[in-house]
């Protein structure tokens, strides 16, 4: 069987998230037919990624950038940023920049996930652990880390490690996608 990505076999972890996040049009592969799971994911790409599992409608976004001095309102992001940004989803780096190609951290993949769940009103209906390296979360994101993992849409990386310096690849945005998908349609159901 042909795989769709030449780097997402069916063994892999991430495998059915993957496939899952891109036939939901969550999010695709590179071209020449690779997926790059374990590549991080910019902050550009991941705010792309949450305008289409919203199902935003982007044209009333174009030409503009949020704000932000570094987003030029041609660039792909620009759009999807601006949403982002009136939503309240994203503030930037607090110094008016957005910095769309840097990679994005665990914490802050988590504050921009938690801010849109909220936006819906859905609640876990259990606190997660403490990680072990709690004390290493910036205290602005550690709510809003506690509140993923939750909703059982994070986790640790073994030994109750978060990392939540570390980078977001995209193979656990993919599952962290596909999580948020399934709770959605779930609160949906439930109004």
């Amino acid at each position: 069987v042909d795989e769709l990505f030449s780097d997402v076999s069916s063994g892999a972890w991430f495998y059915d998230y993957v496939m899952t996040a891109y036939e939901l049009g969550l999010m695709e592969g590179y071209p020449g037919g690779t997926f790059g799971p374990d590549d991080s994911l910019t902050r550009a790409q991941m705010v792309q990624t949450l305008a289409n599992l919203v199902g935003v409608d982007l044209t009333q976004y174009e030409g503009q950038n949020g704000g932000f001095t570094d987003v030029d309102p041609d660039a792909w992001f620009a759009a999807p940023i601006a949403w982002a940004s009136e939503l309240g989803l994203v503030n930037g780096r607090g110094d008016g920049t957005f910095d769309p190609d840097e990679p994005i951290s665990r914490q802050h993949l988590c504050s921009i996930m938690a801010r849109y769940l909220r936006s819906l009103g859905i609640e876990p209906d259990a606190s997660a652990e403490l990680f072990a390296d709690d004390a290493q979360m910036d205290e602005t994101s550690r709510r809003d880390v506690y509140y993923c993992a939750s909703l059982g849409l994070v986790e640790g990386m073994g030994e109750n490690i978060f990392a939540p310096q570390g980078t977001a690849t995209r193979g656990q945005v993919a599952k962290i996608l596909v999580g948020m998908y399934a709770l959605i349609a779930e609160s949906t159901e439930a109004a």
